[in-house]
């Protein structure tokens, strides 16, 4: 039985079809015929073009971002929504635009990002959409992503680093005799030497390894785990440390100002986005925490990306005069 769809669902799906370059004949009479069925049908998928444009992604982008799209689902004839609906729902495809994850990123370029030696002891903190590298006295390459807080402080014993707020990522030069060590308020993670990643979210602390190996200890529950390349641990606020592998594309991917989420809660993206967007995102209410969101946009792009973000979830934005943006239940939403 033929599944039925909304103006939306199939305008993403022609659309996703359309952009990947693989329609044949018979799709392509079918997409005119189809457009040519009802004016809603012309509307949602030129608002789709219109999104896709502003976004600005670029052709590896857009690949990357088709593959998420299932274009092989039969379309039957649309269900009839309102027009207004079609359109505002049909940006969904903002979602499988979004939700991409490519070399961008995996590469930063940080020529233009200051180099800074500190003292033994010393403390550095970055303002809203400010990425900060610094080289500390062994050589150990820091970076600190957009509204972030850090104490360094190196004795004969050991290297050690608190981050207070926000994240960073640590190139960590070898010193067996004096153990690296990053703490934050949930977990302490040990090195010699190794490429890692620490960032702080509402409800957790992540810890992301892409060299070497560290061992995580979360310092109110107990439990430690030894982590290698590609593996990440969350050490959560009730004491729990769980394991499991990442996407080492998304690892310090910010250092090219660029934001990737991968079935991240709606509440961790708007935190890590607060790090850049001076008016900040908000959740009107905790109930919209939990939502789940597959993202990727440059930190120039928040308000757009907000926007469709938005849109896929069937919420709908409010700005206030201090600029800021509030996320809520889109009015009349069942």
């Amino acid at each position: 039985m033929t599944r039925s769809v909304s103006v939306s669902d199939a305008a993403r799906k022609w659309f996703a079809l359309s952009r990947s370059g693989a329609m044949d004949v018979p799709q392509d009479m079918k997409l005119k015929e189809w457009l040519a069925a009802d004016i809603s049908h012309a509307e949602a998928f030129l608002q789709l073009q219109r999104v896709w444009d502003e976004i600005g992604w670029s052709e590896p982008l857009n690949a990357a971002a088709l593959d998420h799209v299932d274009a092989h689902n039969e379309i039957s004839r649309p269900v009839r929504h309102p027009i207004i609906r079609g359109m505002v729902a049909g940006i969904g495809l903002i979602a499988a635009c979004l939700a991409v994850f490519t070399v961008i990123g995996q590469i930063p370029d940080k020529t233009n990002l200051p180099i800074e030696r500190p003292a033994q002891e010393s403390r550095f903190e970055t303002a809203i959409g400010e990425v900060r590298e610094i080289v500390l006295e062994d050589g150990t390459r820091v970076t600190l992503a957009g509204r972030s807080d850090m104490r360094v402080r190196f004795s004969a014993e050991e290297r050690r680093l608190r981050l207070t707020e926000g994240g960073g990522f640590f190139d960590v030069s070898k010193d067996p005799a004096r153990p690296f060590v990053v703490e934050t308020d949930q977990v302490e993670v040990r090195v010699t030497g190794t490429v890692f990643e620490v960032d702080l979210k509402p409800d957790h602390d992540k810890v992301s390894v892409v060299e070497g190996s560290v061992r995580v200890i979360h310092t109110s529950g107990g439990r430690e785990a030894v982590l290698s390349g590609g593996e990440q641990a969350l050490a959560t606020r009730d004491g729990t440390l769980e394991v499991a592998p990442f996407d080492l594309l998304q690892a310090g991917a910010w250092r090219n100002r660029r934001l990737m989420f991968r079935n991240s809660r709606l509440a961790d993206l708007v935190s890590e986005v607060n790090r850049y967007f001076e008016g900040g995102v908000y959740l009107q209410s905790s109930e919209l925490a939990d939502l789940r969101v597959t993202a990727s946009f440059g930190t120039e792009q928040v308000e757009t990306a907000i926007s469709g973000i938005a849109l896929s979830l069937e919420l709908e934005t409010l700005r206030t005069e201090t600029g800021a943006i509030i996320l809520r239940q889109r009015r009349g939403a069942d």
